[in-house]
């Protein structure tokens, strides 16, 4: 799996907003909001509405995580490159 540099990815966010009409209305959705996405949403985002599910700087205890196996031929069917 390939990761982005967090550096890079608020840079591409930017450079796409930057090309956004500003009477466009725009969403943003994160599960975190790091000081530096923050920054990002004030700069980009007309009157910027934040909706908080659980407390703020803590990982919320509800969350259940699933994972789904696939065979190797269903995926085959669906994507254009072999695993």
């Amino acid at each position: 799996m390939q990761h982005m540099d967090p550096h890079a990815l608020l840079a591409q966010v930017r450079s796409i907003m930057s090309q956004v009409r500003p009477d466009r209305q725009t969403l943003l959705f994160t599960a975190t909001m790091p000081t530096k996405v923050d920054n990002l949403v004030r700069d980009c985002l007309t009157t910027p509405v934040r909706i908080t599910v659980g407390e703020v700087g803590a990982a919320n205890q509800d969350i259940q995580q699933a994972s789904s196996v696939y065979l190797k031929q269903l995926v085959r069917t669906f994507c254009s490159t072999e695993l």
